[in-house]
């Protein structure tokens, strides 16, 4: 009789799980292009992993599930299930009243669509329109702001270089976002004002947990750079960081718009 061990099991696993994660990268490549060019597979390797252990933690285990949850990622951030600018998500997430997990994934996925529908409008425009504000004007908006309480200064700027994300996640949430980046930023001893508004403004536009993103790696490992002792430096690297993020997304966004 042919009898398969416990450790040809796991093998087996493994396997099967490495051949799910090559599927999923491929899958990547044809439909995220942006991100295989910009991210990097190295990159995307790690949203993948971190994306089958959060769907798993949720209950959605299928492949056609964990594509649509890494689809999320890529489109709202890979923590958007904790990020209080999507908190539907979360809601969605943790809703014990859906039993069938497909049924959850689609739930999930019909929502953010709505919401990439106000928020990105068609062709992403309304994001690409923020991308080049950001582009064109971030200089003047992360230095001229001494006549201003931080707060509803920051309101202003968030209004200002994306009014569609702002009207859509509302007044109450980026206060806590606001909250949160203040948090943040103390724990990597950033107590400047313009650190404080340039790292809120990656959390209002890629996520509240940018820092820790795999698609945003640059961003940690300008945080996290402990050999970086004066806080001004920090603050002006991380500045230089956006500037190149923006700009490569920006170019990105025009290749598209002549390929059309």
């Amino acid at each position: 009789m042919f009898i398969i061990r416990n450790e040809q099991l796991e093998v087996f696993k493994h396997s099967a799980l490495n051949n799910f994660k090559a599927s999923l990268l491929e899958y990547i490549k044809k439909y995220f292009p942006n991100h295989w060019q910009i991210v990097g597979q190295k990159q995307l390797s790690k949203v993948i992993k971190l994306g089958i252990d959060q769907a798993n933690s949720y209950g959605l285990k299928s492949k056609r599930e964990i594509y649509m949850y890494v689809s999320l990622m890529l489109y709202l951030g890979s923590f958007f299930d904790t990020d209080i600018q999507m908190d539907w998500a979360e809601k969605i997430l943790n809703d014990q009243s859906i039993k069938n997990s497909f049924v959850k994934s689609r739930i999930l996925y019909d929502r953010a669509e709505k919401y990439m529908a106000s928020v990105y409008g068609v062709d992403h425009k309304y994001l690409k329109a923020a991308l080049n504000r950001l582009i064109k004007d971030i200089k003047v908006y992360t230095s001229n702001y001494n006549d201003y309480y931080l707060e509803r200064y920051l309101h202003k700027f968030f209004m200002w270089f994306y009014p569609e994300k702002y009207n859509a996640v509302g007044q109450k949430k980026l206060n806590e976002i606001i909250v949160q980046s203040t948090n943040h930023t103390r724990k990597y001893d950033i107590k400047n004002r313009r650190g404080i508004i340039i790292y809120s403004s990656m959390m209002y536009l890629l996520g509240h947990h940018f820092d820790k993103d795999p698609q945003f790696s640059w961003a940690g490992n300008i945080l996290n750079n402990k050999t970086i002792l004066d806080e001004n430096l920090r603050t002006e690297q991380l500045y230089q960081e956006v500037l190149n993020f923006l700009a490569k997304w920006g170019e990105r966004s025009k290749f598209e718009l002549k390929a059309r």
